[in-house]
C-alpha cells in the first residue's frame, strides 16, 4: 500500500447542492492517477463557478464525461491503494466523494489546515488558524504552475508542493 495521494476537485459552487465538475488524483511523486471532468446530474449551469474554474456547461454537456455515480468505482480503486489522502480544503472536497471515501477508508489530511497552522495567524472571529488560498500557499513555497490555478490537476500538483514543503519543515506529519 502506498503512503499517500493528493486529490482535488472543481465543483459547480459552494452550496450543499453543488456537484462535482472535475477530479484529479496524483501520487506522492506527482504521477497522475485519475484526471477527468464529471457531468453533474442536477445542475445545468454554474456561472459563478465558471468565472473561477473556467468550466462551462457547454463544455461539460458536449463532452460525454462520466457522472460521479459512474466514476465512483474508479475513484475507490485508486484510493484503496493509499493509506492516506491529502486535500487542500479537505472538509469541502471530501463531501463530494463521501461514498468513495467510506468504501476505500483512507485517512484524510487537510493541507490547508496544516498550512494555516504553519503560518500561525489566529482568526479570533472564527476561533481557528487563518485560512489561506492554495494560490497563496503555492506561491509562498515556490510552486511552479504547469496549468492554471483552479483546475483539479494543477491544484493537486500545487497541493503536493505545499505538502512537500510542510513535510520538509516538520509542519506536516510524514505519513
Amino acid at each position: 500500500m502506498q503512503k499517500y495521494c493528493i486529490l482535488d476537485t472543481e465543483t459547480t459552487g459552494t452550496s450543499e447542492s453543488s456537484e462535482l465538475l472535475s477530479i484529479a488524483i496524483i501520487n506522492q511523486n506527482g504521477k497522475t492517477l485519475l484526471d477527468t471532468y464529471v457531468t453533474p446530474t442536477k445542475e445545468k449551469e454554474w456561472p459563478n463557478a465558471t468565472k473561477i474554474n473556467g468550466i462551462t456547461p457547454k463544455f461539460i454537456f458536449e463532452g460525454n464525461f462520466p457522472t460521479l455515480e459512474t466514476l465512483n468505482p474508479s475513484i475507490v480503486t485508486v484510493l484503496k491503494q493509499y493509506k492516506n489522502v491529502v486535500m487542500y480544503g479537505a472538509d469541502y472536497d471530501s463531501r463530494f466523494i463521501e461514498s468513495a471515501l467510506s468504501i476505500a477508508k483512507p485517512k484524510v489530511h487537510c493541507c490547508m489546515a496544516r498550512f494555516s497552522q504553519y503560518m500561525g495567524i489566529w482568526d479570533e472571529t472564527r476561533g481557528i488558524w487563518k485560512r489561506h488560498k492554495l494560490t497563496y500557499a503555492a506561491e509562498l513555497v515556490g510552486h511552479d504552475w504547469t496549468g492554471s490555478p483552479h483546475g483539479a490537476l494543477s491544484d493537486a500538483q500545487a497541493t503536493l508542493s505545499v505538502w512537500n514543503y510542510l513535510e520538509s519543515t516538520g509542519a506536516a506529519i510524514v505519513l
